[in-house]
């Protein structure tokens, strides 16, 4: 992350990974982070997010994660 810290293709990856391997303190902070800088796809990062929540305990907010719906992504035509 140090080399590119605009990356949020690596640092949503690598926050998921963190997070899968039960380091879920540091690691689904970045995955909030590269969704919050990352103009699209976001599905991705929200079942990411879902899946933190829900191994947090707020099942609330893992409801609202999956629940959320899935926007196309808008692409110009140059």
């Amino acid at each position: 992350m140090s080399i590119n810290p605009n990356d949020t293709v690596f640092l949503g990856e690598y926050g998921y990974r963190l997070a899968l391997s039960g380091n879920w303190k540091e690691g689904c902070p970045l995955v909030a982070e590269a969704r919050k800088r990352n103009p699209g796809p976001l599905p991705y990062y929200e079942v990411g997010l879902a899946v933190c929540a829900y191994f947090n305990g707020d099942i609330r907010q893992a409801v609202m994660w999956i629940k959320k719906p899935t926007r196309p992504v808008m692409r110009s035509i140059t």
